[in-house]
Formats: structure tokens, C-alpha cells, sequence
């Protein structure tokens, strides 16, 4: 077994596992979107299209309650 290939692994694991809260926290803080934040925000968005967080979920229905 190559232990280096376990370590990028779970590195991949992890970072599919929070991408979407990456990508909130990127565009919440106003970070330039370019380079790897462009990667980090793009796939985390694609994950909250099939996926999203249940707290995700609710501050989006506060965000729209107090919008309207």
C-alpha cells in the first residue's frame, strides 16, 4: 500500500466533504474569486446544488424571509 496515495486520498475526502462551506465562507468573506478560489467556489457550489447543508438550507429561507 503507498502511503502517499492514502494521504491525497483523504485530502481529496476532506475537501469534497467541506467545499461547500469553503465556498460560502470564500464568497461571505468577499475574497477575489481567481485562481484556486475559483476552483474551491465552483465546486462548492456544484455540491450545494445536489446536496446542501441542512443550516445552509435554513439561512437561505432566512435570507429570502427578510428579503421579501
Amino acid at each position: 500500500m503507498n502511503p502517499d496515495k492514502t494521504k491525497t486520498e483523504n485530502i481529496k475526502a476532506v475537501s469534497y466533504e467541506y467545499a461547500d462551506l469553503v465556498a460560502v465562507g470564500t464568497v461571505a468573506d468577499v475574497m477575489p474569486i481567481r485562481d484556486e478560489n475559483r476552483l474551491i467556489v465552483s465546486l462548492g457550489l456544484k455540491l450545494l446544488e445536489t446536496d446542501m447543508r441542512v443550516r445552509i438550507e435554513e439561512l437561505l429561507e432566512e435570507i429570502k424571509r427578510y428579503s421579501d
